[in-house]
């Protein structure tokens, strides 16, 4: 679990980088996450491709994989 978590790190620290998210009152918020699974949240729907990308990306370096069946 340790090795996930820190691999989830990655990918949120990379993705925080692409984008601005979504401003709610004074705070930015750019993902959430539960356990194994992230929400990827952006105003603009350019730059939530782009946090997409980015996770498509980063994930089978880090020997992850996206499962499409519980993706919405």
């Amino acid at each position: 679990p340790i090795t996930f978590v820190l691999a989830m790190q990655l990918v949120l620290k990379q993705i925080e980088k692409v984008g601005h998210g979504y401003k709610f009152d004074s705070m930015k918020i750019q993902h959430a996450t539960y356990m194994d699974d992230l929400n990827v949240i952006d105003g603009d729907p350019v730059n939530l491709q782009r946090k997409l990308n980015k996770i498509e990306e980063l994930l089978p370096i880090l020997g992850l994989k996206n499962n499409i069946s519980k993706t919405v």
